[in-house]
C-alpha cells in the first residue's frame, strides 16, 4: 500500500512525532510510506533517521488552512499514485480533504489527537482519535464514516529506563546532586502556559525544602513570558532552580535524568516509558499523579484534565512534595507507569492496528464526500480561518508585551 502521511509542520511537537513514528513502523511492515510537510523543520532529521522518504511542498503557509498547500498536496497525491492520504491535525486534514480527496478522489484518513474534535469536521472522512472519551463523543454524532481509537504511541524500544543521561548531565547549567523535575512541552499560551507557570511557582516553594531543579525542555511563543517568571524565581532563591533549555529533537536524555516527570499527552507518556513517576498537568489548576487510583481516568480521558481554578498551585505542590520526599514511592510509581505504557501505548501494537485501519479505509469506497458536505465544510473553514487570524493577533500582542525589550 502506498501511503502519504501529512503533517502541518516539521517543528518539534507530539503530533508530528507520533506521525513519524507510525510512518516508520508501517514502512517496516512492508508498506511504501512518505511523510509530506509544507516546509523543512527540525524533525526532518527524525524522518531521515528512520529511513522514511520526505516530500516537501516548498510552501510555508502564513496561516493554517492554506489553499495553496491544499492544491500542492493534491498534486503530490495524484502524482505519487497514493492509495491513501493519512493527515494529522484538523488544519492538515482539511487541506487534504479539499486538495487530495475532493479534487483527486484519494481516500483520506484523519488523525486528530487534540482534546477536542471539531463538531463540523467532515462526517464522511474516517477519523482516528486518541482517547476513549473522544471516540464516544465522535461516534455519538452519527458519522457515516468510522471512528477509530489509537492512543498516542510510544516507541518503548527507544524510550526505556536504560537510556544513558551522563552526557546530558554535563550541561553547565544543571545543578549537581539534586532532585530533578523535568517537563518536555511546547511553550504555548493556549493550554500550556498556565500549567507551566504553576509548576514554576511550585518549584519556588519546594526549593526551600529540597535541593531541586526544574528543567523545562521546549520552545514556543510563550517562552519569553515563562523565562521572565523563571528569572524572578531564580533571583529570589539565589540559584538556578528553574532552567529553560530550549527545544531538543531527542529529549530522551532529559527524561532519563529526571526524578519526576511532569506534562500532558504524549509528552508525559514518553516520560513514563523511562520508568519515571509522573504528574499530569492540565488547565484551570488540574494536576494528578499517575497511579493505580487515577489510571482509569487517564485511560478514558487522555493524560490531561480541567480543574476548577487557574490560580491553584497548592495541589500540585503537595503532589510533587509526596514524590520528592519518598524515593520508594517514586520507584513504585515509575514501574507502574512503564507497565501502563507497555500495555496500552506501545508503538508496535499501534502500528498493527493502524495497518488494519488503512486496509478498511482503502477498500471501503463508500466514504466519499458529496457536494453538500463540501459546501458546508468550505463555509466552516472560512469561519475557522477568520477566528485563527484573530487568535494570532492576540498572541502577537501578548508576546510583545511580555518581551523585556518591547520588540
Amino acid at each position: 500500500m502506498k501511503v502519504l502521511v501529512c503533517v502541518a509542520r516539521l517543528g518539534i511537537g507530539g503530533t508530528q512525532l507520533n506521525a513519524i513514528d507510525l510512518a516508520s513502523a508501517l514502512q517496516h511492515r512492508g508498506h511504501e510510506v512518505a511523510v509530506v510537510a509544507p516546509a523543512p523543520g527540525p524533525l526532518a532529521t527524525n524522518v531521515a533517521d528512520r529511513g522514511v522518504r520526505l516530500i516537501l511542498l516548498d510552501q510555508q503557509p502564513a496561516h493554517p488552512l492554506s489553499g495553496r498547500t491544499a492544491w500542492k498536496l493534491g498534486r503530490v497525491a495524484a502524482a505519487e499514485g497514493a492509495d491513501l492520504v493519512h493527515a494529522w491535525s484538523t488544519p492538515t486534514s482539511l487541506e487534504a480533504f479539499f486538495g487530495a480527496h475532493v479534487l483527486h478522489g484519494v481516500p483520506l484518513l484523519a488523525s486528530i489527537m487534540s482534546m477536542v474534535v471539531p463538531e463540523r469536521f467532515p462526517k464522511s472522512v474516517p477519523l482516528i482519535v486518541g482517547t476513549r472519551f473522544l471516540e464516544e463523543q465522535a461516534r455519538a454524532r452519527a458519522r457515516p464514516a468510522p471512528v477509530f481509537l489509537i492512543e498516542p504511541p510510544v516507541d518503548t524500544d527507544r524510550d526505556h529506563p536504560g537510556v544513558e543521561a551522563r552526557d546530558f548531565l554535563q550541561h553547565d547549567s544543571l545543578l549537581p546532586d539534586c532532585l530533578r523535575i523535568v517537563i518536555v512541552s511546547r511553550l504555548d499560551f493556549a493550554m500550556k502556559l498556565e500549567g507551566l507557570e504553576r509548576l514554576v511557582d511550585a518549584t519556588a516553594e519546594l526549593a526551600h525544602e529540597f535541593r531541586i531543579q526544574l528543567i523545562i525542555v521546549g520552545g514556543g511563543p510563550a517562552q519569553a513570558t515563562l523565562q521572565q517568571r523563571a528569572d524572578m524565581v531564580n533571583s529570589h532563591l539565589g540559584q538556578r532552580a528553574v532552567l529553560l533549555m530550549g527545544p531538543m529533537v531527542d529529549p530522551g536524555p532529559a527524561y532519563a535524568a529526571a526524578d519526576v516527570v511532569v506534562g500532558m499527552g504524549g509528552s508525559i507518556l514518553r516520560g513514563m516509558a523511562f520508568g519515571k513517576p509522573a504528574v499530569v498537568v492540565g488547565e484551570a489548576g488540574f494536576s494528578a499523579i499517575v497511579s493505580p487510583s487515577t489510571s482509569d481516568y487517564f485511560l478514558r480521558n487522555g493524560f490531561w484534565g480541567v480543574g476548577q481554578s487557574s490560580d491553584e498551585t497548592t495541589t500540585l505542590l503537595a503532589q510533587l512534595r509526596t514524590l520528592l520526599e519518598d524515593p520508594d514511592r517514586r520507584t513504585q510509581l515509575g514501574g507502574f507507569g512503564r507497565q501502563l505504557v507497555l500495555q496500552h501505548y506501545n508503538l508496535s501494537s499501534a502500528a498493527a492496528m493502524l495497518e488494519s485501519i488503512y486496509q478498511t479505509v482503502v477498500y471501503d469506497a463508500a466514504h466519499r464526500s458529496g457536494a453538500l458536505e463540501v459546501s458546508r465544510t468550505m463555509t466552516w473553514v472560512v469561519g475557522f480561518k477568520a477566528k485563527s487570524r484573530t487568535t494570532r493577533a492576540v498572541r502577537r500582542i501578548r508576546s510583545t508585551i511580555a518581551s523585556p525589550a518591547g520588540a
